[in-house]
């Protein structure tokens, strides 16, 4: 069953970036580390940003090998029309076009981790300066 998710920050790092989601129907967050490598041109975003369509939503449904596999849903002529995308084109339509993501709850329990009032509670509470 697809979870709502949100994107909560991203920090880079030399090469790679980590995005943070999360999903507060579950109160999980969602690490996903991605690639810097920008592509010069992104044809399918470049596509679906001028198409007269509706862009439902971003599916996060199946990861595998370090692999988190995406489509976009498109309403069109009375139908919806899954497409697959890159993680990264994904994230860019997402973030470029103001498009909601949905991931499987699958995906949060094996990659996920529960965010917990201890949890947090011993994050504010530590005194360590890096």
């Amino acid at each position: 069953m697809l979870k709502p998710l949100k994107l909560i920050t991203t920090i880079k790092d030399f090469g790679t970036s980590t995005m943070y989601f999360y999903s507060r129907e579950t109160k999980t967050l969602l690490p996903i580390e991605t690639s810097n490598y920008t592509r010069q041109q992104s044809n399918i975003f470049d596509t679906l940003k001028d198409v007269e369509d509706e862009i439902l939503n971003i599916s996060i449904y199946y990861y595998l090998e370090n692999t988190f596999y995406t489509y976009v849903s498109i309403f069109r002529n009375d139908e919806i029309y899954e497409i697959n995308l890159s993680f990264p084109d994904a994230m860019k339509i997402s973030e470029n076009l103001n498009t909601p993501i949905f991931v499987e709850d699958s995906i949060l329990e094996e990659c996920g981790f529960k965010v917990t009032k201890e949890m947090i509670e011993a994050a504010l509470s530590q005194t360590d300066i890096y």
